[in-house]
C-alpha cells in the first residue's frame, strides 16, 4: 500500500515537471520570436533612416523648357536641385529632342551626357524661337529618362520626367520694362550725347577760320551731284566688307551684337539701292549695285531668321566677291 502511494506521488511529480517544462519551452519560444521580430523592426527602422538620409542628401536632376516672361526665345534648362553631386548624367528622349533649326543633332551634353553637376548647378542653352517651333508642328510632349549617380550609396538613380510645351502654346504676355531696359536707354542717350559733342567739335574746327560762301553755277552743281555716287558707293561697299570681316569671326548665337549687325546690313542694303537710282551711273555698274543691295538686305533677313551658320557664311562670301568686283569697276570708271 505504501509502495503504491509512493509510485503515484512520483508519477504526479513527473507529470508536473513535464507540464512545467512544456510551459517553459513555449514561453522561451515566444520570447525568441519577439526578440527576432524586434530585430527585424530595428533593421527596417535602420533601413528607413538610411533611405531617408540618402534621399535628403541625394542629387536630383531636372530638365525643362523655359520661355522667360515677355520673351519669344525658348531655353533648354538642366539643373541639379539636390544636395550632392550628380555624376555621369545621361538623357534619353522620346521622341528625339527636335528644334526648328536642328540645333541638338550633334549636341555633346545630350548625346554623351554630363560628367558632373554640383548642387545648384544649372546648364541653360538656347533651344528655339517659340513661333518657329510651334509653326513647324514639332512635338509638344517629350518623355525624358534621366540616369545619374550620387548620394550616400552612390547608386545608379533613374528619374522619368515629361517636358510639356502645350502650356506655352498661344500664351499672351504683356511687355514689361526692367532695369536692363533702363540701362540700355541711358547708354543710347550717352552715345547720342557723345556723337553730338564730337560733331559740334568738328564744326568748331571747320568754322574756326571763318566760312566762305560761293554761288556756284548751275552746271557745276549738277556735275557735283552726278559725281557723288562714286564716293558714296565705294564708301558703302567698303563698309559692308569691314562689318562682315568683323562679324564672321563671332560665334553664331543670340546677343546684342547680332541684332546691331542685322540692322546695319538691312540699312546698308537699302542705302546701296538708293545710290543705284542715280541715272548717271553706267548700266553695268548700276545692275551690280542693285544686285548687291538686294542681297545685303536679304543677308540681314537671314540673320533675323537664325539660319544655318555655314549657309550664312557661304551667302555672305558670295556677296563679298561681288562687292570687291564692283569696287574695281567703279574705281576704273572714276579714272576715265
Amino acid at each position: 500500500m505504501d509502495r503504491d502511494i509512493i509510485d503515484y506521488i512520483l508519477i504526479g511529480i513527473q507529470i508536473f515537471t513535464l507540464i512545467f517544462l512544456v510551459i517553459y519551452v513555449i514561453k522561451t519560444w515566444e520570447m525568441a520570436t519577439a526578440t527576432k521580430d524586434a530585430a527585424k523592426v530595428s533593421e527596417r527602422t535602420l533601413d528607413e533612416l538610411k533611405s531617408n538620409r540618402d534621399q535628403e542628401t541625394a542629387p536630383y536632376v531636372i530638365i525643362y523648357i523655359d520661355i522667360p516672361k515677355s520673351d519669344k526665345l525658348m531655353y533648354l534648362v538642366i539643373k541639379n536641385i539636390g544636395k550632392s553631386i550628380a555624376k555621369n548624367v545621361k538623357f534619353q528622349f522620346s521622341p528625339q529632342l527636335t528644334s526648328s533649326k536642328e540645333l541638338f543633332e550633334n549636341s555633346s551634353f545630350l548625346n554623351e551626357g554630363i560628367a558632373s553637376m554640383p548642387p545648384g548647378y544649372e546648364l541653360k542653352t538656347f533651344f528655339d524661337i517659340s513661333h518657329n517651333y510651334f509653326e513647324n508642328e514639332l512635338p509638344f510632349i517629350y518623355d525624358v529618362k534621366i540616369e545619374y549617380q550620387g548620394g550616400i550609396s552612390n547608386k545608379k538613380r533613374v528619374s522619368e520626367q515629361k517636358i510639356d510645351l502645350m502650356a506655352f502654346y498661344d500664351l499672351l504676355y504683356v511687355s514689361e520694362k526692367n532695369m536692363d531696359h533702363l540701362v540700355g536707354e541711358l547708354e543710347k542717350i550717352s552715345d547720342s550725347h557723345k556723337k553730338t559733342s564730337d560733331n559740334i567739335y568738328e564744326i568748331r574746327k571747320i568754322i574756326k577760320h571763318g566760312i566762305w560762301l560761293k554761288n556756284s553755277q548751275e552746271s557745276n552743281i549738277f556735275k557735283s551731284q552726278e559725281n557723288n555716287w562714286l564716293d558714296d558707293s565705294i564708301f558703302k561697299l567698303n563698309e559692308f566688307l569691314i562689318f562682315y570681316s568683323v562679324y564672321k569671326n563671332e560665334e553664331f548665337k543670340i546677343d546684342p551684337f547680332l541684332s546691331d549687325i542685322k540692322n546695319r546690313f538691312n540699312s546698308l542694303g537699302a542705302e546701296i539701292l538708293i545710290i543705284s537710282s542715280n541715272s548717271t551711273i553706267p548700266e553695268e555698274i548700276n545692275e551690280n549695285l542693285m544686285d548687291i543691295g538686294i542681297k545685303i538686305f536679304k543677308l540681314g533677313r537671314f540673320i533675323e531668321s537664325l539660319g544655318n551658320k555655314t549657309s550664312f557664311e557661304e551667302f555672305a562670301e558670295d556677296i563679298a566677291v561681288l562687292v570687291k568686283d564692283c569696287i574695281i569697276k567703279i574705281e576704273s570708271f572714276s579714272k576715265k
